[in-house]
């Protein structure tokens, strides 16, 4: 079997790992409920962060936090130690996300990024330990130098708690 078909095969079972992540999300128990963004006043269709709520508002088990261009995104989620929080960033216009940092992966790990048909792309946060980590978000077109300005940068604060 030739090189690129061996990456292909590998590209292809990640994209799938990435989509059953995502459906495995998507149905989670009944209980999951859209979780307002803090500082707003209830769920919002302009911004969305779906999971379980604990007392204290952080989210339990599995969380998604969408960022699509129409919608104001989140800013912050607050989660404990051990939950997976997969972020969907809905397409740029002639832009590609790349990979997410994390300003401290030992609170926040960042896992590689998969991409849907509609060219979404989906990347899991696991909340590691207590702390707090900014995870960033950069997309831009794919002739445009490293150094230059992104067309698009979202900037998610993750607060891990026990």
């Amino acid at each position: 079997m030739s090189r690129r078909c061996e990456v292909s095969q590998r590209r292809s079972l990640m994209a799938i790992a990435v989509i059953a992540t995502v459906v495995v999300a998507c149905s989670r128990s009944p209980s999951a409920s859209p979780v307002p963004a803090p500082g707003s006043t209830g769920p919002s269709s302009s911004a969305l962060l779906t999971g379980s709520v604990r007392p204290d508002g952080c989210v339990t088990g599995q969380a998604m936090v969408v960022w699509a261009p129409d919608r104001s995104p989140v800013e912050r989620v607050c989660a404990p130690s051990g939950t997976e929080i997969v972020l969907s960033m809905r397409p740029v216009e002639n832009c590609r996300w790349l990979q997410l940092t994390s300003s401290d992966p030992t609170v926040a790990a960042v896992g590689p990024l998969g991409f849907d048909q509609e060219g979404t792309t989906v990347v899991t946060v696991t909340a590691a330990r207590v702390g707090e980590a900014t995870v960033t978000a950069v997309a831009r077109p794919p002739d445009i130098p490293p150094n230059d300005p992104p067309r698009q940068r979202w900037v998610l604060t993750v607060r891990v708690v026990a």
